[in-house]
């Protein structure tokens, strides 16, 4: 097992300014997991609970990595000079652990095996390299260590567009990043997406995306538009600079169940 390029370090939006465009107080939320971020963003700005989902599993174990680097380190992320080559700050970190949840145990097991290899074969943890423009720091740890060290995590391994069924709850909020944008051609995915999303949602519930990688009124996404029209209202979310298009832009969007 490995972390491999589709584990991120950190995210690459403009989270700040996507939060403070809409509202998670007091909502079950469901995110996707990636670098962590969102779920932590999520809890930080009052969500009563945070359930995630991801296509990669390992981005679980990255989760506790992050949780403990915050509970034991104040670390809000784990240096990146530690992942070029193997290095004791995580064994030290793991053998900090004071695990409560049967999760838990097995993560830190996981890392145990994972670091043991690491240090016999002399490779490296590899995490997506990506360019990360906005500084999301939550610098405000005293804070939100002590929203998550009773926190359990519920993480789905699923596809949005595919079967969920193993997701059983309902939602205020769905936060998707912009997952979106990887698919807004892909007419079977979209709709996938969008019954799926449906599904999942209370009455009134939305889901968060983000633009990143395309612009808001790129024909690409007025296509995803017309697919999720049939279910959902769509609105835009605050402007904001982006650092890819060099521009003011809508943050991202969200689009409401009718």
């Amino acid at each position: 097992m490995g972390l491999n390029d589709m584990t991120y370090y950190k995210s690459n939006e403009n989270l700040k300014d996507l939060f403070n465009s809409f509202s998670v107080l007091d909502k079950d939320v469901l995110s996707v997991l990636s670098s962590s971020d969102h779920l932590l963003y999520s809890y930080y700005y009052g969500a009563s609970n945070v359930d995630s989902f991801d296509i990669n599993e390992f981005t679980k174990y990255y989760f506790y990595m992050r949780k403990w680097g915050l509970l034991y380190n104040n670390d809000y992320y784990p240096k990146k000079s530690l992942f070029t080559s193997y290095n004791k700050y995580f064994e030290k970190l793991l053998d900090k652990v004071d695990t409560i949840y049967d999760k838990e145990f097995e993560a830190r097991d996981f890392w145990y095996l994972y670091l043991d290899r690491l240090k016999k074969s002399g490779n490296k943890m590899i995490l997506n390299d990506y360019v990360y423009p906005y500084d999301n720091v939550i610098r405000d740890t005293n804070r939100l260590t002590s929203i998550l060290k009773d926190k359990e995590l519920t993480f789905y391994n699923v596809n949005m567009c595919d079967d969920v069924s193993s997701i059983r709850k309902k939602y205020d909020v769905i936060i998707m990043s912009n997952i979106l944008e990887y698919y807004s051609i892909d007419h079977k995915s979209l709709v996938g997406f969008r019954d799926n999303l449906y599904g999942l949602l209370k009455d009134d519930g939305k889901v968060i995306c983000s633009n990143l990688i395309k612009c808001n009124d790129d024909f690409d996404k007025i296509i995803e538009r017309k697919v999720f029209n049939e279910l959902f209202e769509y609105k835009n979310l605050n402007e904001s600079y982006s650092y890819y298009t060099d521009s003011y832009t809508p943050v991202g969007y969200q689009y409401i169940k009718k």
